[in-house]
């Protein structure tokens, strides 16, 4: 499922209802600033939640927040749960159709999948 947001509060709150499931979540934004900006906004509300911040992503328990920019550098990143914040519609609308499919298309666990399809 794809959820577009228009604001980082709208994100916020999409975020926030899934906090603590076991459901991985991606949210994707233009830029590194606005996925922080969610991440900030969530730790807002859940201080205990332990974030770590790499180089070019950052994470919140099972949360990745990506930016997308152009697309030509997020690959293989796998959920059936993708947040979009699309503010001002930075992110072409290809860009969103030929990424964030791919990120659905397969299993996170191929092997599972496989024996699952096999009982």
């Amino acid at each position: 499922m794809i959820i577009h947001c228009d604001s980082i509060l709208e994100a916020t709150k999409h975020v926030l209802a899934n906090l603590g499931t076991n459901e991985k979540i991606i949210v994707v934004a233009a830029v590194y600033r606005q996925v922080r900006q969610v991440l900030s906004a969530v730790k807002m509300h859940q201080p205990t939640a332990e974030s770590r911040g790499m180089v070019d992503h950052c994470s919140l328990d099972n949360i990745l927040f990506y930016p997308i920019g152009d697309g030509s550098k997020i690959r293989g990143l796998r959920s059936r749960n993708i947040i979009v914040v699309n503010i001002d519609n930075q992110i072409p609308y290809t860009s969103l159709e030929n990424i964030l499919n791919g990120f659905m298309a397969i299993s996170s666990d191929p092997q599972a999948a496989v024996k699952e399809h096999t009982k």
